[in-house]
Parts: structure tokens; sequence; C-alpha cells
């Protein structure tokens, strides 16, 4: 007797046992692969959700950092202007020795300053408290000086970076107007900052998750960042849309998105906040990859799991339905 248990279509149109094993075990699989689905992204949220909160507690922390860093050297150049405006300050000629010695005196145990110099009305440099500082180096063309040559009478500025004429390192400054009895600009104070204590107090953070921090002016220019780029100094790095909300909405801002960085392939999730007093931005990003790495370490158990358990099912339902076609064929042969 020839059985047809091997013509499974036939048996499928009139075996409602088959029919159930397989709707049984299609259903199964749909619901273990939803489920798994959910988990998984909930997980993938949870792992976002505290990548944002790591990234925000940390912009905070470089937020209240750069804010003392800042207002230590405004404090000292105030002061500094202070003593050269006052009765006794204005009778001072601004290339003298005691003008050398409140430079030196101000700028020791700055840490962050490279040095504290003064240019003339004209842009020429007269002191400064580095010994190998160049007199009469002509500054008239730097964004501090021509800042408030054109006619700003701002309490205080800070440049974009710029080659510096003495070590031609990168450095941004922050500057003050020195101003005579009437008004009149009687030369620019101006600190020099170094960029290398910015990056060693980003280097020190030590949180392996971010790819990024940055420190940035209100219009998006990159001051100092790690890593370390040397093409971004002074340039917009991508950011302006991000700041540009953040100026709308102030205090701090969290982006997710593909576009945040040129040379980023994939998405980057980044936090900004702004420096309290001071036209200033600090950002920590990380490629979402990076962000998501202990989400995968989870990620591949479960679907190895889950593959496991689907092969099991669908071996088991291959053999029940092996079966019930075989008894369906001998019940067939037997009529």
């Amino acid at each position: 007797m020839k059985f047809r248990w091997f013509r499974p279509k036939e048996f499928l149109r009139h075996s409602p046992s088959v029919r159930a094993v397989l709707l049984l075990s299609l259903v199964m699989t749909v619901l273990m692969a939803l489920g798994a689905t959910a988990v998984l992204l909930d997980l993938r949220q949870k792992e976002l959700n505290h990548a944002h909160g790591e990234l925000d507690s940390l912009t905070r922390i470089l937020s209240e950092q750069t804010t003392r860093t800042f207002e230590g050297v405004a404090l000292t150049l105030r002061v500094a202007r202070d003593r050269l405006s006052d009765d006794f300050g204005r009778n001072l000629t601004l290339n003298s020795l005691p003008v050398s010695l409140l430079l030196k005196t101000r700028s020791s145990g700055l840490s962050q300053v490279k040095s504290i110099f003064v240019t003339d009305d004209q842009g020429l440099g007269v002191n400064s408290s580095r010994p190998d500082y160049i007199p009469g180096l002509d500054m008239s063309h730097r964004e501090f000086f021509r800042h408030f040559v054109n006619g700003r009478r701002d309490d205080l500025f800070i440049s974009r970076p710029e080659q510096a004429n003495v070590d031609g390192q990168w450095t941004f400054y922050i500057s003050v107007p020195l101003l005579d009895e009437s008004s009149k600009l009687r030369g620019v104070l101006v600190a020099a900052m170094s960029i290398e204590y910015f990056e060693s107090l980003y280097e020190s953070i030590g949180l392996d998750f971010v790819s990024r921090i940055l420190l940035l002016n209100n219009d998006g220019i990159l001051l100092a960042g790690k890593p370390h780029d040397d093409k971004m100094f002074g340039k917009s790095n991508g950011e302006a849309a991000a700041l540009h909300k953040l100026q709308q909405k102030p205090g701090s801002l969290f982006i997710e998105s593909s576009n945040l960085a040129p040379d980023s392939p994939g998405a980057r999730l980044a936090a900004y906040r702004q420096v309290n007093a001071f036209p200033l931005v600090v950002s920590a990003s990380v490629d979402e990859d990076e962000a998501l790495t202990p989400w995968r370490r989870v990620f591949r158990p479960i679907v190895a799991g889950l593959v496991l358990i689907l092969l099991f099912l669908w071996a088991t339902t291959f053999l029940i339905v092996r079966n019930l076609l075989r008894k369906n064929a001998l019940e067939s042969a037997l009529r």
C-alpha cells in the first residue's frame, strides 16, 4: 500500500489538526518575536535615557568648572584695570616697570592663563607678564583689539582662537578696554588663555563613553575640545542650529541627531549647557553606537536565545505535523 503523507497541501485542506498545530506555532512565533522586540526596544530606550542623564550631568559639571575658570580670569583683569584707572594708575605709562610688575603679579597662580599683556590705543604691544614678549608687536588687526576700536565698550570680550605671534600656539583671548578720563580708548588689557589647560581638564573627566567635549562660543566657534583638533579651532563645528535653540531656551539642551558633527557617519547624542555670565557653551556628546554598547551585550544573548527557542518550536512542530500527516495518510489509505 502506498501512503501519501508526503503530499501536505492535500492534507492541509482536509486536516483541521494540522492547520491548528501550524497556526499555534505561527502565533507563538509572532508573540515571542514581538515580546523580544518590545523588551529590546525598551532596554534600548532606557540605555539612551541613561546616556542622556550622564551627558546632562557632565555638562553641568563642565559648566560650573568653566564658569569658575573664567570668573577668576575676569576678576583678575577687572582688578588690574581698576588699578590702571585710578589716580595713580592713570599717570603710569603702559610700558612702565610698575605696570609690568602688576601684570606679572596678577598672572601668577592662574594656570589657565599663559600671559597678561597690554596694547596701546594703536594696537601695539607695550607690556606683558611674559619675559619673552615682543615689544612694539603690531596687534591692531587682532580680534581682541578691533572689537574695542570699532566703538564697542563691553566690559569683557572673548575672542576666537588665533595662533599667537610669540609661540605660534592656538590661543583665545579675554580682553577689557582701558579708558582714560574722557572715556577714550587708552589701550586694551588682554589675557591669553591656555587651550591646553581646558583640554587637560576635559581629559581628566575620565568618562570612557564620552567621545567629544567642546567649549564653544555662542556662534558655535570651537575654542577648546577633546579630542584635540587644530583644523577646527576658530571654525564652526556644525553646532550653530543647536546653539540657536539653546539661546531661545536658555539652560540646557539635549539632541539626538546624525548631523551634529560633519565627520560622524552615524547618529550622535549631545548635551549643551550655557556657561553662566559668559557667551560660552559647553557640549558633551557620544556616538550612539558607543552609548548602546551595554545594550548590545544584552541584545545578542536575547536574540540567540529567541532563535534557539524558535528552532526548537519549529522542529517540534515539524515532527508533530509529520506524524499527523502520516496518520492521516494511513487513515485515508484504510478508507
